[in-house]
């Protein structure tokens, strides 16, 4: 158990806690807590309270109010701002036999020592993420998303990946979820297929639909889609301003992203959750809330992809494109 618990905290970014009232705003008055998940309970809400600042439905010029009228509710954003994190996964006939033909979500206390499992056999064959493409490929989205191609989730990369290659897998992913968010896709349209330039590298034909991405076995409910989207959004925007996921200059520009897997479990645990480090990381003049606040009045506006692409690459392009993936100044084991 007790490794289960340390793979949980090394996993987390900005730290999650889902006994929180996700949906407060939505239901006024109501103060029961959402599910009991314990290996979440006491870490530093940041992801939650990021995404309520940005979201800022206490003002009446706030996002918040356009997107709930548009049916887009805050339980459906925060949804997605913990899907980078912990997506809901189908675990096949490789997992436990407890654990398949099953979708998986973290918010069930039942699922999370399968989910986790899964996590601890990533870290397990963490090499073969590089060396085996077809290997990775079957592998649950979340391993891949915490150790594998998928690292941009978190505004991370594999070790020695230039900064542009991740930058354009970061531009990529923003402009799918948010096209995702005003309904652009089918949900039931196969991911590979998607007209988003460079996604064809990372689905095998007919292997994910669109709403797996979203909320796996997802029973076409495409309002809630389209919030958890903008949550997938405000996650990666949100963990790029942690010191062990990118490098920033004085003003908040990247200078390189960084790789998880040489680093510190416990600093990159302490820039994640440590109040004064995350007011450090985000009290620049670019920063997440800044980001956040942008992104959802373009969408409470129901602005196209264009509109939103230029504030994707004045958070997101970096300083200088070759520069590798590493462990980073801060991070690194001793």
């Amino acid at each position: 158990m007790m490794l289960l618990l340390c793979m949980a905290e090394s996993v987390s970014a900005f730290s999650l806690r889902a006994d929180l009232v996700a949906d407060y705003y939505d239901r006024p008055g109501n103060v029961q807590a959402r599910e009991h998940v314990p290996f979440l309970d006491g870490h530093n809400a940041v992801h939650q309270r990021l995404t309520q600042e940005s979201l800022e439905c206490d003002k009446p010029e706030g996002a918040c109010h356009g997107l709930k009228a548009q049916g887009i509710t805050v339980g459906a954003v925060m949804d997605g701002v913990r899907w980078n994190d912990f997506p809901a996964v189908w675990l096949d006939r490789q997992s436990a036999p407890w654990c398949t033909g099953r979708t998986l979500r973290v918010t069930e206390v039942n699922d999370i020592s399968c989910i986790v499992g899964s996590l601890v056999r990533a870290v397990k064959n963490s090499e073969k993420f590089a060396t085996n493409q077809k290997w990775a490929f079957e592998r649950p989205i979340s391993m891949r998303g915490h150790f594998g191609d998928l690292q941009f989730w978190h505004a991370m990369a594999p070790l020695d990946q230039p900064a542009r290659e991740t930058y354009r897998r970061i531009r990529m992913w923003m402009e799918f979820a948010y096209r995702a968010s005003l309904g652009e896709f089918d949900l039931m349209s196969d991911m590979y297929a998607v007209p988003v330039p460079g996604m064809k590298q990372f689905f095998l034909r007919g292997s994910r639909k669109v709403g797996d991405l979203l909320d796996y076995h997802y029973n076409s409910k495409k309002l809630l889609t389209q919030g958890i989207a903008l949550g997938q959004m405000l996650h990666i925007a949100q963990d790029s301003f942690a010191r062990c996921h990118v490098e920033r200059d004085g003003e908040g520009r990247v200078v390189r992203f960084l790789s998880y897997g040489h680093q510190d479990r416990g600093k990159h645990a302490h820039f994640d959750e440590d109040d004064k480090a995350v007011e450090a990381a985000t009290s620049g003049r670019l920063n997440p809330v800044d980001f956040g606040r942008r992104l959802l009045k373009l969408r409470a506006a129901g602005e196209p992809w264009m509109a939103v692409e230029p504030l994707v690459v004045e958070y997101f392009e970096p300083r200088g494109g070759d520069m590798p993936a590493a462990t980073g100044e801060a991070c690194p084991k001793n």
